[in-house]
């Protein structure tokens, strides 16, 4: 991923954000499990740590001495952020690593499980063709009985020169193209909608333990699975772009007549630049 310079980091301090609360939900069933001593977190895209900067009221004490927690950032001033208030938690123990999300493979082994893996309000700042190796990593890194969060939305509040975001049924046609194509059976996961005040968010949830897939196989399936689910998120994007020039040209036929169209031909002439720069489409 190289960083979308119009992107930000959000940190507020006062607030919980609604996919954060959801993650967080599911962090706490988790951490409920009777006889439970440590529970792995992986922190993809951790930002400046707004995902914990309120666990202290969200998660009880007890609770968090339990918890390993691991972040993960493309910027070393938000990583530090982050790791200062992971500090301050009383985690059983915290960490963090720097890097593009094209070396996340390289820089937590395979071998490293996680219970919890949480992605949330990044994906629009991947090159699209990364995805399912994103997925992929992601779940072949999962315990016996790990969880995958992921989050994003469907369009930013704030627009950002080179993102690309996803409505949830694009994801979920993304996500039915990787599970056939890893002939992974009887799982069906439907991600979620969610409307907020500034616009529609999406999530998925992986469960491990429904993925009735060793490892190793994985693996094996992962170089033919990866390269047909990329061909069908090209025939994804080739047509958010057919759609993006269809409504551009409408826009230039009959002009933008209210705020209301002037927002909207911003936002397609801002996804019309950044479909363009995706060469294999």
């Amino acid at each position: 991923m190289a960083i979308i310079n119009d992107s930000d980091a959000y940190l507020n301090k006062d607030r919980l954000l609604a996919q954060h609360q959801a993650a967080l939900s599911l962090l706490q069933g988790k951490l409920d499990r009777p006889g439970l001593t440590d529970l792995i977190w992986l922190d993809l895209g951790c930002g400046k740590g707004q995902i914990i900067v309120n666990l202290e009221h969200n998660i009880g004490d007890e609770a968090r001495t339990k918890i390993s927690y691991s972040a993960f950032d493309i910027i070393e001033e938000h990583l530090s952020i982050t790791l200062k208030k992971a500090e301050s938690l009383k985690f059983k123990s915290s960490n963090g690593k720097i890097g593009d999300i094209s070396d996340f493979p390289n820089l937590f082994p395979v071998e490293n499980k996680y219970d919890f893996i949480t992605l949330t309000n990044s994906i629009h700042e991947f090159s699209p063709l990364l995805i399912p190796d994103i997925l992929f990593e992601s779940i072949i890194r999962l315990s016996s009985t790990g969880l995958l969060f992921i989050y994003d939305m469907e369009s930013l509040p704030s627009l950002e020169l080179g993102a690309i975001t996803w409505t949830r049924e694009e994801i979920h046609e993304l996500l039915k193209s990787f599970f056939k194509n890893f002939n992974i059976q009887d799982y069906n996961p439907t991600p979620g909608r969610w409307n907020h005040s500034s616009c529609f968010g999406w999530n998925i949830q992986l469960s491990r333990e429904y993925i009735n897939i060793s490892d190793e196989e994985l693996a094996n399936r992962k170089a033919k699975a990866i390269e047909l689910t990329k061909k069908d998120i090209v025939t994804i994007l080739k047509r958010k772009l057919d759609e993006c020039e269809k409504s551009l040209e409408s826009i230039t036929k009959h002009g933008a007549e209210t705020d209301e169209e002037e927002k909207s031909k911003q936002k397609l002439l801002y996804d019309f630049w950044s479909l363009n720069r995706i060469k294999e489409i």
